[in-house]
């Protein structure tokens, strides 16, 4: 697999390029791609275009520009993840799926990690949007890890302080999600975010 990285050369992206190379070395998801490109940009995406995978990760992430090593391996872990799983399905439920599969690979401490500095470092407008991003991260954890899921639910209510009733029918399918009610969700997320 050939691999092509593209970014800015400061020091905050030399950082997150070298966590990359470094996980790739370890990485023991198989990737059915012929090329691999790692873009550090202006947000994140990860995408798949024929033979071609795409990660791109925020260079405003809060874990990216702090230089933290740990968070830094958990955000490519995770996108590695979604790559290996190709859900093509709407972030949030995507992020749930990969989360889940990431604690039952023994990653759980990680991902905590990762959400609680990104719940802590990320200002909320109050969009629907941005409630949606604030409470994935426990519904994650939910019957997983309870303790973990009580404290992101906890902060995440305390820092969102109003809640949208729009968005509970879909946290209450993501809550129990499978391939059952898969379409449910997208159904549900698509009638919300509009």
């Amino acid at each position: 697999m050939r691999i092509v990285k593209k970014y800015e050369q400061d020091e905050t992206s030399l950082t997150a390029s070298k966590v990359f190379d470094m996980m790739i070395k370890q990485n023991t998801y198989p990737m059915p791609f012929n090329e691999l490109e790692f873009h550090i940009r202006d947000y994140s995406v990860t995408v798949v275009e024929n033979d071609k995978a795409i990660i791109c990760i925020d260079y405003n992430n809060p874990l990216v520009l702090e230089k933290d090593i740990k968070g830094i391996k958990t955000v490519v872990n995770h996108e590695l993840m979604r790559l290996m799983l190709q859900l093509n399905l709407p972030k949030p439920i995507e992020d749930v799926i990969v989360g889940r599969e990431m604690i039952k690979r023994g990653m759980g401490d990680d991902l905590f990690y990762m959400y609680y500095n990104y719940l802590m470092r990320t200002p909320y407008t109050g969009s629907i949007p941005d409630y949606i991003k604030a409470n994935i991260p426990w519904i994650i954890f939910h019957d997983y890890d309870d303790y973990n899921s009580s404290i992101l639910k906890s902060l995440a209510a305390a820092l969102l302080k109003e809640k949208r009733s729009e968005a509970h029918r879909f946290f209450d399918i993501l809550l129990n999600l499978s391939e059952k009610n898969t379409k449910e969700a997208v159904k549900e997320y698509r009638s919300i975010s509009k």
